[in-house]
Formats: structure tokens, C-alpha cells, sequence
């Protein structure tokens, strides 16, 4: 009546492994699969062992009552661990690596941001003062939010992070001058050249410096608290830094519309 052959889909009595013959009895694949998430295999990380840790689940971490074993691998003692692990030096190389990263990952939101024709439109508008701020503030940060994720140990401080943000700015200002005033712009006038070094770089250094004060916030909790991170709480400041270069881009289409610039 039943399949040789044990399948999930057999949700009937007779399907259970225990009362069929031993020669018909096989594990159901879907249980298997899911024991390896549960204990794990042995090339599993130490990392993905934190991940999977049931002392940092709410449940745990929200009851005083709740004792948490000596040998028991939480986000905490994984922190300390590997920060044990990772000397200054690799640090600070680690951090440089990542900055001199973000500026030229980043670019692609300039391409994005400079497709747009110079017309008026409100298509192009929105593409310049919404769409082109929101991938450049996010990609800027995007892999020291990574870090804060993935490899807190890394990070230094607070500070270490939002100077982190400033340069990631810095250098994707640079690049994105040398593209507006030798490509798109060959034969700039003075004023352009002065206000994009000056204006143009405070900007985008104060703009990811500000959506990455957010994860140097997350940063820091989880690092005081060894609780894990979460990067849903630097969204405020993200969007702050959307809004104020958002803002800025419109304003000056809109200068550019009515001939001020």
C-alpha cells in the first residue's frame, strides 16, 4: 500500500519508520537536514556556532533567573575570544582595508546618480534627489555595517567607527570629482572646481559619518551589553543622512532650473 521508499508527504500512521520492517525504515531526509542545523557539522565556524546560540534568544537573556552555563559560547564570550584572537595591527589594517574599499564600491551610486539627462523633469528629480542619495548613503556604509555585523572585533571604538564613515565619504567625494570635473565636466570654471573640493567633501564625509554614528551606536551596545547587534536601530540615522543629501541634491536642481547656478 505504501511506498518502499520513505517519503515526508507520507503523513499517515502506518509511514512512521518505527512500525514498518527494518529493511523499509529510513530516516525522513527532512529530518536530517534538520539536525544538522540544530547540532551542527564540524566545519561549521565558531562564528556560525555563536549564531546559532540559544543563551542570546530573548527568552534567555530577559529572565534574571536564567544561568548561563561556564562552557555555554554566547555572543559575548565569541567577542571576547576573537578579539583576543585579533591583534591591534590586524585591526587597524582590517579598518584601512575596509575604508579604502567603501569610496570605490560606492561609485557605482555615482554612475547611478549621473545617468540622469539635465532636463527638469520630475522622473529626473526624483532619481537626483531621491534614488542617487539613498544608493550612495547606503552603499558608503555598507561594509562597516558589515563589520558591525559580522566582525565587531575588528572595530576599535565609537569613534573609530564614525572617522571610519567620514574617510568612506572622503573618498568617495574624490573619486566622484575626478569623474564630474575631468570627464563629465573637462573645462570646469574656478567656482565649480572650489565649491565640489570643499562643499561637495563636507558633505558626503558628514552624511556617512552620520548613518555610521548609528552602527557605532549598535556597535557599542552590543559590545557593553554582549547582546548581538542590531542594525535595524542605525536605520534613523541612515535616513537622516538620505534626507540631508537628498535635500541638498534638489536644491541645487532647483537652482540649476532657475538659472542661480
Amino acid at each position: 500500500m505504501f511506498g518502499r521508499k520513505y517519503s515526508s508527504r507520507d503523513q499517515s500512521l502506518a509511514g512512521e519508520p518505527h512500525l514498518r520492517d527494518a529493511a523499509e525504515a529510513r530516516v525522513d531526509p527532512s529530518e536530517l537536514k534538520a539536525a544538522r542545523k540544530i547540532v551542527g557539522t564540524e566545519d561549521d565556524s565558531f562564528a556560525e556556532e555563536a549564531e546559532r546560540s540559544v543563551h542570546d534568544e530573548p527568552a534567555h537573556t530577559a529572565s534574571p533567573d536564567q544561568v548561563v552555563p561556564e562552557n555555554a559560547l554566547t555572543y559575548a564570550r565569541w567577542f571576547t575570544r576573537m578579539r583576543e584572537e585579533t591583534g591591534a595591527v590586524e585591526r587597524l589594517v582590517l579598518a584601512f582595508l575596509i575604508v579604502l574599499a567603501a569610496g570605490p564600491i560606492a561609485v557605482l551610486g555615482t554612475f547611478m546618480g549621473s545617468m540622469y539627462g539635465p532636463t527638469i523633469g520630475y522622473v529626473s528629480f526624483i532619481a537626483i534627489a531621491v534614488v542617487g542619495p539613498t544608493i550612495e548613503e547606503v552603499m558608503k556604509s555598507a561594509l562597516i555595517g558589515f563589520a558591525v555585523e559580522k566582525k565587531p572585533f575588528v572595530l576599535i571604538s565609537r569613534a573609530h567607527i564614525v572617522a571610519m564613515g567620514a574617510l568612506s565619504g572622503v573618498a568617495f567625494a574624490v573619486i566622484e570629482n575626478v569623474l564630474y570635473l575631468k570627464v563629465y565636466f573637462p573645462d570646469p570654471e574656478p567656482w565649480l572646481v572650489a565649491w565640489r573640493w570643499t562643499v561637495c567633501v563636507a558633505l558626503h564625509a558628514f552624511c556617512s559619518a552620520l548613518a555610521c554614528y548609528g552602527l557605532a551606536k549598535v556597535w557599542h551596545d552590543g559590545v557593553t551589553k554582549g547582546k548581538k547587534p542590531s542594525l535595524d536601530r542605525a536605520y534613523p540615522y541612515l535616513v537622516g543622512a538620505i534626507l540631508i543629501h537628498g535635500v541638498y541634491n534638489g536644491c541645487v536642481v532647483l537652482l540649476e532650473a532657475v538659472r542661480l547656478v
